[in-house]
């Protein structure tokens, strides 16, 4: 490489930020209330891949069932919905 070379601009991802909470309340497999109030009648979740992206549910572009919360960017992963615990996991959170 000579010494005039520059790196390309790069771009920022969003990535999922650790949290303190573990799960939200799911009370069935559709029906989730977020920590921040959010429900699927409000400003509903959103289907999402690791870096926060709205993707379509296909099998190609969701390949794990995460959603986010359109109110405040939590991102839960549907696969470990427990109707007897009524709760759903949260993986982390995309900044808003």
């Amino acid at each position: 490489m000579n010494g005039n070379h520059q790196d390309a601009p790069r771009t920022t991802v969003p990535t999922l930020a650790p949290v303190n909470i573990t799960t939200i309340t799911a009370e069935e497999i559709d029906r989730w209330l977020c920590e921040c109030g959010n429900t699927p009648h409000g400003d509903g979740f959103d289907f999402v891949d690791r870096h926060g992206n709205s993707v379509d549910p296909t099998p190609e572009q969701w390949p794990e069932p995460l959603y986010m919360c359109n109110n405040c960017g939590l991102v839960m992963d549907a696969a470990t919905v427990d109707i007897t615990a009524h709760t759903v996991a949260v993986i982390g959170r995309i900044a808003r």
